[in-house]
């Protein structure tokens, strides 16, 4: 299978990255001129620059592609105006589905995000895919944005292509460059976190959020 990573130098698409070279898959990582590599040095990867504002760089790195997965999703990097941030993710979100589309891609497997899953149905019952997105913060540009960008590959799911959401929730383990989840375990660690709010949220490895992406492009229905 040949596969293409979109935004393979970050947590989610190096382990994503090693995943898909375990089974045996070609892959091919999009990733920025200034993107640190470290996450993937020494693997046997085809590397190709680009950037989501780019259709052409996009076009380029899905030609020949049977899978493209998208781990490197539109991220508003300071509090911006909800309008600006929305449109971004869309821009981006678009650029993408026309590259897939002019590539005849066989599937393509989206990382949502957990703060695009609603409340609960019933008191009592955890939340899932099937509950329709909903919040009192529609000033928030973080949500309001990845709200937008799935809505609109759901919607090109029923256009015709061949797209396939899934939404991992908070997930920690290895290649967290940043950090980014793994903040919190290093507040704790050197004792920069005295208070914490109860509460709870669903976890999982990362490494196995890259295999359930894999079985989402082998075998998960399209929406």
């Amino acid at each position: 299978m040949k596969s293409l990573v979109i935004g393979g130098t970050g947590q989610l698409g190096a382990n994503l990255v090693r995943a898909l070279l375990e089974h045996g898959h070609e892959v091919r990582v999009l990733h920025r001129s200034s993107s640190n590599m470290f996450t993937i040095d020494g693997l046997d990867i085809e590397r190709v620059v680009g950037d989501l504002n780019d259709g052409e760089s996009l076009r380029r790195a899905c030609e020949g592609r049977q899978v493209v997965y998208q781990t490197a999703s539109y991220y508003p990097p300071e509090t911006i105006p909800v309008d600006v941030a929305k449109g971004q993710a869309l821009k981006e979100t678009v650029l993408l589905l026309e590259a897939v589309r002019a590539a005849r891609v066989d599937r393509l497997v989206f990382a949502s995000t957990l703060t695009t899953v609603g409340f609960p149905k019933a008191a009592g019952y955890p939340a899932n895919e099937t509950c329709q997105f909903s919040t009192r913060y529609l000033n928030n540009p973080y949500l309001m944005a990845k709200a937008a960008m799935e809505e609109k590959i759901l919607q090109s799911a029923q256009q015709g292509i061949p797209a396939v959401v899934v939404i991992p929730t908070e997930f920690f383990g290895p290649y967290d460059q940043r950090p980014t989840s793994g903040t919190h375990i290093l507040m704790v660690a050197k004792g920069r976190m005295p208070v914490y709010i109860p509460g709870r949220v669903n976890v999982i490895d990362v490494r196995d959020v890259a295999v359930a992406m894999i079985r989402a492009a082998e075998r998960g229905r399209v929406g």
